[in-house]
């Protein structure tokens, strides 16, 4: 359920906005609108730029700090300092050991020498060229035809040294390089005293990340605080000589008595107002335990608008029932039961709903899974002993429950989408879907008339024939009832053709069907593949256990994905469709205090 929101205005006198503010944000219940939509100004592009450095920083340092590290304290500032400076030598340390490894490795051909006797010999009237030559060419012919020394032989290369007058050519298929300006024993030497600055430098990281931590998540709370009551500052607009700021905001119903009664306190000017069409409230909603549970897969969708019904409570049912026929193995249901039973007591506050939600998916795994007979891939239905007990013993029975639900689901929202458009267009509005409601059911009907004894033996055949067609003219006449009449039969026609668009939502619900018996299927046939190993001496009664544990630990882990993601599917896509959902609801965000301690008003940063 979406819970109505009230419109608060808010006149403050400009020197008092900050602590009015701070006083405010204990109340912790007005989501600040800001006036001509984001806010900006120095202050806030300051504290974006902060917040940014900050959790930066606080992600390298999780990554360096050692494990087991002692009390962490100290100045974030110097903290962030040391850090950065740190990570820069590192940074330059490691590209220049990059460049010498590269120089080392051009070196190494060519042994060891001094780069200055190149000098001596040029002053001397003797010119040292290095040349470099595919070895298929190479012929000791050279060595004399040119004064020239074979200095290495590496591979497919030869590297050859040349002693001879300046300007003299060479008529040979060889490469010439660039005489090297420093030694191999000089860029190893260097080599040698990078790795020093690196450890060094690495030394000083992990010094900094092993007490500098919790400062910056410190640092980084006190800098969301303040960057929220900044914009919240910069939220109101400036009236009367720029002298009253005026705060707009809004207010769930359900938590506007403490807040009037502050404003009151506090001698407030403000005005309240119901939210009107046309208003974008912030949305929050109110579900009961057991629907609270989906909410997490709601919002992967979308929060609801404002103006539409929150759809969780509606489909939970449907989605914990697909999950169950889409696993569909007792056994698999107790396993994940076990599991998630044993981590609630062990999770974080926070994730204990999820835990409980998988519950639930688990006990409707475990009811499938003893209707239908199939435990850790065994059909009971094939067991004699077992045989009579097992409910649903025809997979056909499952098809056919997979198209009925299909069914019920789509009608459910076409009822949804009348119950959203009254609410929010009026009684006319409505009568489109409720047509076409009567027009799929009435249909419906007809086809399952001839196949059901209840319905054959029944006037519903007559009354089908009837509320068909009373569903067609609702579709033809109020499809848009801000449309004139031939404009509305027009659009009529065209919505009629979606009827194909039914048979295609309702197809998609096999999938619960296939992805039951494929999982039933996988389970067999590891059973299958384990049994033939017990035949083998000593070993294979190990190996059968081995082979069960690892396949259905694999089939439980790709069967509970896929009944996780196409029940998800089946409820975004077939039943928001039919349901008329838009969502692109905002998320209500109260201004309110998160820290223990008060951040200081007009404190940039910390």
């Amino acid at each position: 359920m979406v819970i109505p929101m009230k419109k608060y205005t808010i006149l403050v006198y400009h020197q008092e906005l900050d602590g009015f503010l701070d006083a405010l944000r204990k109340e912790g219940v007005v989501h600040i609108e800001a006036a001509g939509g984001q806010p900006e100004s120095s202050a806030l592009e300051e504290l974006h730029r902060e917040l940014s450095r900050s959790e930066k920083a606080l992600a390298q340092l999780k990554h360096l700090a050692p494990k087991g590290s002692g009390d962490q304290d100290g100045d974030p500032e110097e903290i962030l300092t040391t850090l950065e400076k740190g990570q820069a030598a590192r940074d330059r340390i490691l590209a220049e050991m990059g460049t010498l490894k590269k120089e080392i490795e051009q070196l190494e051909p060519w042994g060891d020498f001094d780069p200055e006797s190149f000098t001596r010999l040029e002053e001397q009237g003797i010119i040292c060229r290095f040349f470099t030559a595919a070895a298929r060419h190479f012929t000791e012919e050279w060595l004399t035809q040119y004064s020239m020394a074979a200095v290495a032989h590496a591979g497919k290369i030869v590297y050859l040294v040349s002693f001879g007058a300046p300007g003299e050519e060479m008529d040979l298929p060889v490469e010439e390089l660039s005489p090297p300006m420093a030694s191999l024993k000089q860029r190893l030497r260097r080599e040698e005293e990078c790795r020093k600055e690196l450890e060094e430098a690495e030394a000083v990281l992990t010094d900094v990340a092993s007490r500098g931590v919790t400062p910056l998540e410190q640092r980084i709370e006190q800098l969301q605080e303040l960057l929220i009551f900044e914009k919240a500052r910069v939220s109101g607009t400036l009236t009367v000589a720029d002298r009253l700021v005026v705060l707009e905001g809004w207010v769930p119903t359900t938590k506007t008595a403490p807040l009037d009664a502050f404003l009151l306190e506090s001698g407030a000017v403000f005005m309240v107002r119901d939210a009107e069409e046309g208003d974008d409230p912030p949305v929050t909603v109110k579900n009961g335990f057991f629907s609270r549970l989906f909410e997490p897969i709601a919002k992967l969708f979308s929060l609801p608008d404002y103006h539409e019904l929150d759809l969780t409570s509606a489909f939970a049912p449907f989605f914990a029932l697909f999950f169950g026929l889409c696993l569909g193995d007792a056994g698999y249901g107790v396993v994940i039961f076990l599991m998630t039973f044993v981590a609630r007591f062990k999770l974080k506050k926070e994730l204990k709903p999820l835990m409980t939600l998988a519950m639930v998916l688990a006990v409707c795994t475990i009811v499938v899974g003893m209707a239908t007979g199939t435990v850790f891939g065994v059909w009971l239905s094939t067991v004699p002993a077992w045989k009579d007990k097992v409910l649903i013993q025809d997979t056909g029975v499952i098809f056919y429950l997979s198209l009925g639900i299909g069914v019920v689901q789509i009608l459910f929202g076409m009822l949804i989408q009348a119950a959203n458009r009254y609410r929010s267009h009026g009684f006319l509005a409505s009568l489109s879907p409720i047509g076409w409601f009567l027009m799929v059911a009435s249909l419906v009907t007809i086809m399952l008339k001839g196949s059901i004894p209840f319905l054959a033996n029944s006037p519903a055949g007559e009354i089908a024939g009837i509320t068909i067609w009373v569903g067609i003219g609702l579709i033809m006449f109020f499809n848009d009832v801000k449309a004139n009449i031939f404009v509305r039969l027009g659009k009529g026609v065209w919505e009629l053709y979606n009827i194909t668009g039914f048979f295609g939502d309702v197809l998609s619900y096999v999938r619960l069907f296939a992805l039951g018996i494929s999982s039933a299927i996988l389970g067999l046939v590891v059973n299958n593949i384990a049994s033939n190993f017990q035949t083998i001496p000593v070993v294979g009664p190990l190996i059968f256990v081995l082979v069960l544990i690892i396949g259905h630990t694999g089939n439980l882990l790709l069967s509970g994905l896929g009944s996780f993601v196409h029940p998800m599917r089946l409820t975004f896509v077939e039943f928001y469709n039919n349901a008329g959902f838009e969502g692109g609801g905002r998320k209500y965000t109260p201004f309110a205090q998160k820290r223990k301690n008060n951040v200081p008003t007009g404190t940039m940063c910390p």
